[in-house]
């Protein structure tokens, strides 16, 4: 399966498999999956980098203050790595394609809507 990197689980459920390397790729020790070990804290710490980069980037732009943090993380959160990244990058081409920069949204509302998939025009 997968080129040696599933195994299926011996036994009659053929959806029983086994992930090599499972360990090697998450980061994770086998028994320090609790939270506050140092994979968990280095996670924590570069899922809020993350965030702050954003805010920070999204607030330099739109000349905006920086409201709902609380919200922000958990719109943040449910964003995939790529997402996120999307998300970074086309503020500047979101900000400027308004015509009118008093309808400008809110960073909370802009992760939200997801308004960074959209395609900008200057």
């Amino acid at each position: 399966m997968a080129e040696g990197l599933i195994e299926q689980v011996p036994g009659n459920l053929p959806t029983h498999i086994r992930i090599l390397a499972y360990d090697a790729w998450t980061g994770w020790r086998a028994g320090k999956k609790e939270p506050g070990t140092a994979p968990a804290k280095k996670l924590k710490d570069a899922f809020t980098e993350s965030l702050q980069d954003f805010i920070a980037h999204y607030s330099e732009v739109t000349q905006l203050p920086a409201e709902n943090s609380g919200r922000m993380a958990g719109l943040w959160k449910k964003l995939s790595t790529g997402e996120r990244k999307q998300a970074y990058d086309k503020v500047d081409p979101y900000y400027f394609s308004l015509n009118n920069t008093n309808f400008c949204y809110q960073a909370a509302k802009y992760l939200e809507y997801k308004i960074f998939e959209n395609e900008f025009v200057n």
